[in-house]
């Protein structure tokens, strides 16, 4: 029979093969958490506790995005919403990304498609020629709020 310190730590030592025996079947952080039932910062003081390494690290979205790859596909004219959904990260990753690899040669390989502005279409000013005095309180009214709005 057992000691209760004895049992303790053989209970840990289960634990600490059962949670090296994940991380070595290569569980990413989120099935981790999913499998012991626990967010990540549970697991991360678990495995601390235990001596375990998990290395969190390897199933962030940084090493989805290969450097090579990426700077390879930009030269050859990708968008940047073109290489997102080829690495299936975010546009904003695909930028990240890009800076952190100091790769600074990246031309806009497609310009915005702008609608040409068109000119502001300014109505012809009316001919003011013989106006009752209603219709002329009502032009200028319009004029006053015309220039309390601005101009607008």
């Amino acid at each position: 029979m057992r000691t209760w310190p004895e049992q303790k730590e053989a209970e840990r030592e289960m634990r600490r093969e059962w949670l090296r025996s994940i991380v070595k079947s290569g569980k990413r952080s989120c099935e981790i958490e999913s499998i012991i039932g626990c967010d990540r910062s549970s697991v991360a003081r678990m495995a601390r506790e235990l001596g375990v390494d998990l290395q969190w690290g390897k199933d962030t979205k940084r090493g989805l995005i290969d450097a090579d790859r990426l700077i390879e596909q930009l030269r050859a004219g990708k968008t940047r919403r073109e290489l997102s959904l080829h690495f299936g990260v975010s546009v904003q990753a695909i930028s990240h990304a890009i800076k952190r690899n100091g790769f600074t040669g990246v031309e806009k390989t497609v310009k915005r498609r702008m609608k040409p502005q068109k000119e502001a279409e300014k109505p012809e000013p009316k001919q003011v020629k013989n106006l009752t005095p209603l219709e002329q309180m009502k032009l200028d009214a319009q004029a006053a709020n015309k220039r309390l709005r601005g101009g607008q």
